[in-house]
């Protein structure tokens, strides 16, 4: 088990997951979340080997080898969050075996070296980074060594990191800070993610520009946000919903992935992505400490949802609406073209945050981490628009 060296004060640390406006320590940050997944490899390790060596080979020392040297890159992938998921669920075989599978084969494509084997009569449903390796295989042989790599699909060969024969491509775009794969139907379910509509080819191409016009939006007017969106953000399930509904979710079972309609301008998609991206700081901090007591079991009037909620969904809205805000004012400082949007949503969501603020202000049960993530937010939602 890795180190992770303490800060001074606490708050030094929970601070950073607030916003971009404060300082988050990359090495910190690749500390929580290795040390977090590495704990899960060793329990699934313990809970499944044996039965792994039944249908597999080599499959639980590519687990075990790179345990303890995870990086945030490495860690932060659902397949990681998939072995987690296998230990606290307790599993069936075949459900640990493709957990198994999925998280070696992202760990040998990110430069892991190694080699496994496995079989299994339901078949593998391969990603590969940005590639879906289909038909589903029953066999497959997976092996990596410096800069080359390859697995073998029953009968059909794709290298890494270049290029391949029987896969099917997934659409990516890319700004200098963001690169977000566009998930299928296919890949959603082998995640675990909720299941995308099947695009068209027009509404791929439709769902590609949009996403891309929000990353180069946030590169140019909210670059700070780039940067926080980039760094937790890989995958994007594409929303089917009515021109303009902005809808969107995220989940710590599906670390690195969102969902988002893309049927909006780029200024609400990029709103959606600082949402979601800022839910996945609010998870990656709660792997290292609570933030509620859990003292309180009231619930608390949520203007945003319309509805009571339990005080950490209070906190949890409170978050990422702050970051919005934040959103909406660098891009009105920044010049953005935007017919009003970013401004009159600021006057709309002020009051909601302050009446969040008060539920906050009320409760006794939340911890250090918890008033960390909320309380360098107030002179800026005291800020009249």
């Amino acid at each position: 088990m890795r180190e992770v060296a303490a800060f001074e004060h606490e708050s030094d640390l929970y601070s950073g997951f607030a916003g971009p406006l404060w300082h988050l320590d990359e090495t910190y940050l690749d500390a929580i979340v290795s040390t977090y997944y590495e704990e899960y490899f060793r329990h699934f390790l313990a809970q499944y080997e044996a039965k792994l060596e039944r249908s597999s080979s080599g499959l639980a020392n590519v687990i075990d080898q790179s345990a303890a040297n995870l990086s945030f890159g490495t860690a932060w992938h659902y397949s990681s969050a998939g072995i987690r998921e296998a230990v606290v669920n307790r599993v069936s075989d075949d459900d640990a075996l493709d957990a198994a599978v999925s998280c070696a084969i992202h760990l040998l494509a990110s430069g892991v070296a190694g080699e496994f084997r496995a079989s299994s009569e339901r078949g593998f449903r391969v990603v590969l980074q940005s590639r879906l390796i289909a038909p589903a295989a029953k066999n497959i042989h997976v092996w990596r060594r410096g800069d080359n790599g390859e697995v073998m699909a029953d009968d059909k060969s794709t290298t890494f990191p270049s290029g391949p024969n029987g896969h099917t491509n997934l659409a990516m775009i890319q700004s200098p800070n963001i690169k977000l794969t566009l998930l299928t139907p296919e890949v959603a379910d082998h995640i675990g993610c909720p299941r995308p509509s099947q695009l068209s080819p027009d509404d791929l191409a439709l769902a590609s520009e949009n996403f891309l016009a929000a990353a180069h939006l946030l590169e140019r007017y909210a670059p700070m946000f780039a940067r926080w969106v980039g760094r937790v953000l890989t995958f994007v399930s594409p929303i089917e919903a009515p021109l303009g509904l902005m809808r969107s979710g995220s989940s710590r079972q599906w670390p690195s992935v969102a969902e988002i309609s893309f049927r909006c301008d780029a200024v609400a998609i990029a709103e959606m992505l600082v949402h979601e991206a800022t839910h996945h700081y609010f998870n990656i901090l709660m792997m290292i400490d609570p933030v509620t007591d859990g003292s309180d079991q009231r619930l608390y009037y949520s203007p945003i949802r319309k509805c009571e909620r339990p005080i950490q969904m209070i906190l949890l809205a409170y978050h990422a609406f702050a970051n919005v805000l934040l959103y909406y004012r660098e891009c009105q400082r920044a010049g953005l073209e935007d017919d009003g949007y970013c401004k009159r949503n600021e006057q709309e969501l002020l009051p909601d945050l302050r009446e969040l603020e008060r539920a906050l202000d009320t409760t006794q049960s939340l911890t250090e981490a918890g008033e960390c993530v909320w309380r360098p937010f107030r002179p800026h939602v005291a800020r009249p628009a």
